[in-house]
């Protein structure tokens, strides 16, 4: 049973790791065809390395405390992919939403255009958002506005969601971030109102 656990898991994070680095090889994929064989391709991989390493560490005097500990540690994995907001203080995930915020609005003011637009927002945005915002432009700045506030930072799996307000008026918008890489980027926005 364990060592059934022991191997789905490990497939699992190959998969997971190599597919989240696909973006690496996307020039590849011209038709389905190709990305069929790809992804197969590593499916045969991953299972292969895995029941390698299986069969190394059957060979071993520790078998079972080695594979409970990288069950426990692949599951950790798992669990911090699943919910990363929630191994975060609010106060750190307000102060980055801010932070994110205030540079994409700071964006609009450049006056950047297309491509250039584009390359400056994946600082901020993740790649969709920012490809959306090279052809729509960014929402502007309120006027009069000098801070920025975070009224409310809710967590929902994955992601989190700040509302943040202005110090002049009521208006407030509401911003949704995910991780990307090392760090939150935002994933999707409303403007202020």
């Amino acid at each position: 049973m364990i060592r059934t656990v022991f191997i789905a898991l490990g497939v699992g994070f190959i998969l997971y790791m190599l597919s989240s680095f696909a973006y690496l090889v996307d020039f590849l994929f011209l038709n389905s065809i190709v990305s069929f064989i790809f992804y197969f391709g590593l499916l045969v991989g991953a299972v292969w390395s895995v029941l390698k390493l299986d069969r190394l560490i059957a060979k071993g005097r520790f078998m079972v405390p080695i594979q409970i500990v990288g069950i426990l540690v692949v599951g950790l994995f798992f669990v911090y992919q699943m919910f990363t907001p929630h191994f975060y203080s609010d106060r750190y995930l307000k102060e980055t939403g801010l932070e994110k915020v205030e540079q994409y609005l700071e964006l609009g003011e450049l006056g950047l255009t297309g491509e250039a637009l584009r390359e400056r927002t994946e600082e901020v945005a993740v790649r969709e958002v920012a490809y959306a915002i090279s052809l729509y432009g960014t929402n502007p700045r309120p006027e009069g506005v000098k801070q920025f506030e975070i009224l409310e930072l809710n967590r929902s799996y994955n992601v989190f969601e700040v509302v943040v307000g202005t110090d002049t008026n009521d208006e407030k918008a509401s911003y949704t971030f995910s991780r990307v890489g090392l760090g939150f980027k935002i994933s999707g926005q409303s403007s202020f109102q």
